[in-house]
């Protein structure tokens, strides 16, 4: 494995509706990214400065950015070894019966584990099920990974990830208060206005769920005409609460 850590970051599941803006994002502040997906047709799409999916503001500014050479896009897992910042873009199925399946992290982990240098932080990113960085954490270090895991779920509108990355609040699930330290710094390049850190992933993962459930109700009140004025007219979403955090959530729920 390779020593050197030429990337600032990589983004497994770069190429996709929360990937891309995250790394178009790091990439602008200054960042070199590694956009690692192993959809070879949507990297392609990327590498000729063509956006995969809509994003306000993002086709120019993937053609700004494709010539400063802060983007390396690959489908090959060894790029993970270039970094020891890894955002985790992937989302957790379910299975037959509806119920949460973590083969998709099994494979994931089974695919990193092998690249990540020590002391590498992996963030993960997307919706996932509660407890699923807990096991992603066991099943990293029991492949013989010493590395750091945290919980940092995205809150963006798909259309408009530029702008919320910008203006929302990020959540950090993490025990460790030295973790949650290494996360909010690994965030700080893409501007986010503040960070709200957790003591536990659990937590994080209720934080946002709540965030989810204020902007599920004010949009209906919206929509039966007392809305709330707050809601934006791009949709329901969870920017209605940008100030929500985690001490406001233990008030109602206390974990």
């Amino acid at each position: 494995m390779s020593e050197s850590a030429d990337l600032d970051v990589a983004v497994l599941g770069g190429g996709g509706h929360v990937g891309l803006p995250l790394s178009l994002a790091f990439a602008r502040a200054g960042l070199r990214v590694g956009i690692y997906d192993t959809n070879e047709a949507t990297l392609e799409r990327i590498r000729d400065g063509h956006m995969p999916f809509r994003e306000a503001g993002a086709d120019q500014l993937l053609c700004e950015l494709l010539p400063t050479g802060r983007l390396d896009l690959g489908a090959d897992a060894a790029m993970i070894e270039r970094t020891r910042q890894l955002v985790v873009v992937i989302g957790t199925p379910v299975d037959e019966f509806l119920g949460p399946s973590m083969t998709v992290f099994e494979r994931a982990v089974e695919e990193i584990a092998p690249h990540l240098q020590s002391g590498t932080l992996v963030v993960l990113r997307s919706t996932v099920y509660p407890g699923t960085t807990a096991f992603v954490a066991q099943e990293l270090s029991a492949r013989g990974a010493s590395v750091d895991v945290a919980f940092c779920p995205e809150r963006i509108a798909e259309g408009h990830a530029l702008e919320e990355l910008h203006s929302l609040p990020q959540i950090i699930g993490q025990p460790a208060s030295h973790i949650r330290r290494e996360s909010a710094s690994a965030a700080r390049p893409v501007a986010i206005t503040a960070v709200t850190a957790s003591a536990a992933t659990i937590s994080a993962s209720t934080v946002r769920s709540f965030g989810r459930i204020w902007a599920s109700v004010s949009c209906s009140r919206q929509a039966s005409g007392n809305g709330c004025g707050r809601v934006r007219s791009t949709g329901c979403q969870d920017s209605i609460a940008p100030t929500m955090t985690w001490s406001a959530v233990t008030t109602i729920w206390p974990l």
